[in-house]
């Protein structure tokens, strides 16, 4: 709950709430979700680059569904890059290849100790 939250039954049992309406919002994930769909979107993947009719396929670059775009982008070495976009938004594609140079300029500036 935010600050100026209050508790959903305290709401309901105040008789100067009526006529009620409520709005539910999604909760925020957390690291540890972060991880588990990142594994999921990768095995996935893998299944997709493998049983896909295309001969030398690499996987999933674009998943649509109804709320969201998911985006991907794979390195020469195997690094996976995704951004999940409203479908209004368009051209992920050079979003994702500059992700990809920053992220190399960051490890190759990174001292090997």
């Amino acid at each position: 709950m935010g600050p100026g939250d209050k508790p959903i039954v305290d709401i309901i049992n105040n008789p100067e709430s009526y006529p009620l309406t409520l709005t539910f919002g999604k909760g925020k994930v957390v690291a540890n979700e972060k991880l588990m769909l990142a594994s999921m979107f990768h095995s996935l993947y893998a299944i997709a680059s493998k049983i896909s009719p295309v001969e030398s396929s690499s996987g999933i670059k674009e998943l649509q569904t109804d709320e969201f775009v998911l985006n991907c982008f794979q390195t020469i070495t195997g690094v996976k890059f995704f951004v999940i976009v409203d479908h209004k938004q368009t051209a992920c594609e050079p979003l994702l290849h500059r992700i990809y140079e920053l992220y190399t300029d960051f490890v190759l500036k990174i001292r090997f100790t």
